[in-house]
């Protein structure tokens, strides 16, 4: 009974260490400081994605203008990336 009582006890040594500063270690990693400011680490990467989306989608279009290289590659990234960027559609369905 004692070595249960024990092991109970280690694990709650071990764990409280855990709960008490690791919700502060969680949340630090989730923010980002940018420019003195915090900011979700999700945003960043969702606006530096979307941004970096947009400069492929632009490079696509005036390459398919200009018609430099393979129209089909250009055309391929074209639609992956608003295949990306527009949700599939839905319908939304209202209970009466």
């Amino acid at each position: 009974m004692e070595s249960a009582e024990n092991s109970d006890a280690e694990t709650d040594e071990h764990q409280e260490p855990f709960r008490a500063g690791g919700i502060d270690r969680l949340n630090s990693t989730r923010q980002w400081n940018v420019f003195g400011s915090r900011i979700p680490k999700g945003e960043i990467v969702f606006f530096c994605q979307i941004g970096i989306i947009y400069v492929v989608i632009i490079s696509c279009i005036v390459n398919l203008t200009r018609q430099n290289g393979d129209s089909n590659l250009w055309t391929a990234l074209l639609s992956g990336c608003l295949g990306y960027i527009i949700p599939s559609p839905s319908i939304k369905r209202y209970s009466p």
